[in-house]
């Protein structure tokens, strides 16, 4: 099954398909949503203001909330100046649901728990220049402490060497 098809499924079943094209939950930033769990079971949904003004994705959000669904609101956020500033798919996140296996198939360290927020601060606090001037992106000891940085960073979550430079 395809990426877009499961979405579709998660989003109502196999009829999200034929509602809105792939080209148009795209340019809506729709798979950039996220579904959030309320204290009662049911689901809220948070996507892009693009969700709402594109009129085939509004209609498939509006019949995920009448009923046929766990979904019982939509609230859109305009992230527009945010994802112009490169913030992109980081302004929401859709939420996937895992099986205890498939949760424990994930070997990297990238659940968020207190330890992990500890040693990503004190990552943050060891490596993270407070000020950069144009002469420091001129400086190549900006580069060498980027890739220490970034190599300790895969350590740390236990991530395999994903940058060209890691040997």
């Amino acid at each position: 099954m395809t990426g877009f098809k499961r979405v579709a499924v998660l989003l109502g079943g196999r009829s999200a398909e034929r509602e809105v094209s792939l080209e148009r939950a795209v340019s809506s930033y729709l798979f950039n949503s996220q579904l959030l769990a309320r204290a009662d079971g049911s689901l809220l949904f948070v996507a892009p203001a693009e969700c709402r003004d594109e009129a085939s994705v509004r209609a498939l959000l509006e019949r995920l909330t009448s009923g046929e669904t766990a979904i019982r609101e939509v609230l859109t956020f305009d992230l527009r100046q945010s994802m112009q500033n490169g913030g992109g798919p980081a302004c929401l996140r859709l939420r996937v649901a895992l099986s205890p296996e498939e949760h424990a198939a994930i070997g990297a360290r990238i659940w968020l728990d207190d330890a992990l927020f500890v040693a990503l601060t004190a990552w943050v606090e060891r490596h993270y220049r407070d000020r950069l001037s144009p002469t420091d992106l001129a400086d190549p000891a900006l580069l060498t402490e980027s890739r220490c940085a970034l190599d300790e960073l895969s350590r740390l979550l236990g991530l395999a060497n994903i940058y060209p430079f890691q040997a």
